[in-house]
């Protein structure tokens, strides 16, 4: 045994690697963790701060969800099981605009219901709201997502009188992977087709911080070291590459469209955005882009969420209500 003093105290332990773990100055080691958390806290405040708000967004969201007495959930699409949206509508009936939005999260996440701030935030502006499901990767890959997204368009076009929105006056866009989902369905003339329907009966396309050109975006991820795994198998390999970016797509004759781009995107670059613009306005597209300053990816649909209303929101009501 070992004899071992600690402050006035002594005890007696069986090594003395044990009298030299007792007696250190705990409160300063505390002290010292204390300081660590501090250092953290600053260096990774931005992420701890985005997430505390997509939190929070998700929380507000959930309570609208199941609050918000003018919505009309899970509605089918088509026959399959996981085709379902939402439709959410002013109190008060009319004949209002509507957005249909396509939700992010890489192809392989995400749901309407996380969504349902959106609606929030867009339905006290006159807008009817519709937000569908589709089925994700590993379950799904091209062209099942994006005929997933054509399905839904087409019963909106069919349908959406019925809960007080104007079948003359959509909007069709998406945030990330479903802004290239939309863009698809939008201008691939064969997608819509094969629902008796085509991109002149949408009155314009909004895309958030998406990805429009496969080719670029896996180059961007090789030279960030990111072999992008996911995304290359959901396109259905490199070869897919050309036949699933909406670059490939443009023609004269496509309705309106409006693009938003946080220019501290990390995931997916402002120049894809500028690129794609620069295309369909070369073919005579109308075409513009905004760009949102210190905006990162996620960030700047979740923190216009935070905002009323935030200029993401303010930017696509006024986009829908220029259709005619």
């Amino acid at each position: 045994m070992v004899r071992c003093a600690i402050g006035t105290i002594e005890i007696f332990v069986s090594k003395e690697s044990e009298c030299v773990m007792r007696g250190l100055p705990w409160r300063n080691i505390l002290w010292g963790l204390l300081a660590v958390l501090v250092i953290v806290g600053i260096i990774f405040r931005e992420p701890i701060v985005f997430n505390i708000k997509l939190l929070n967004v998700a929380r507000i969201g959930k309570a609208y969800y199941e609050e918000y007495p003018f919505i009309t959930k899970n509605i089918a699409y088509g026959g399959a099981d996981h085709q379902r949206l939402d439709v959410y509508r002013p109190e008060k009936p009319g004949n209002y605009p509507v957005i249909i939005y396509i939700h992010g999260g890489g192809w392989n996440s995400g749901d309407k219901e996380l969504y349902a701030l959106v609606a929030q935030k867009l339905v006290p502006l006159g807008m009817v709201v519709v937000v569908p499901t589709y089925k994700l990767h590993p379950d799904a890959t091209y062209p099942g997502m994006i005929d997933d997204v054509a399905a839904a368009v087409s019963w909106t076009i069919e349908n959406v009188d019925q809960y007080s929105g104007n079948p003359q006056r959509i909007i069709l866009g998406g945030q990330s992977a479903g802004a290239q989902l939309s863009a698809m369905a939008f201008m691939d003339a064969s997608v819509l087709a094969k629902y008796q329907h085509s991109s002149a009966e949408i009155c314009g396309y909004y895309g958030i911080s998406g990805v429009y050109d496969i080719n670029a975006q896996f180059a961007f991820e090789q030279a960030h070291g990111r072999p992008a795994p996911v995304m290359t198998a959901v396109m259905g390999g490199q070869a897919n590459f050309t036949a699933t970016s909406p670059t490939n797509y443009i023609r004269a004759d496509l309705p309106p469209m409006l693009f938003i781009h946080g220019d501290a995107d990390e995931t997916v670059p402002l120049q894809m955005s500028q690129d794609f613009v620069a295309a369909l306005q070369k073919a005579g597209v109308k075409a513009n882009l905004n760009v949102y300053p210190e905006r990162g990816h996620s960030e700047l649909l979740f923190y216009t969420l935070t905002q009323n209303p935030g200029q993401l929101i303010t930017d696509v009501v006024d986009f829908a209500n220029q259709c005619p």
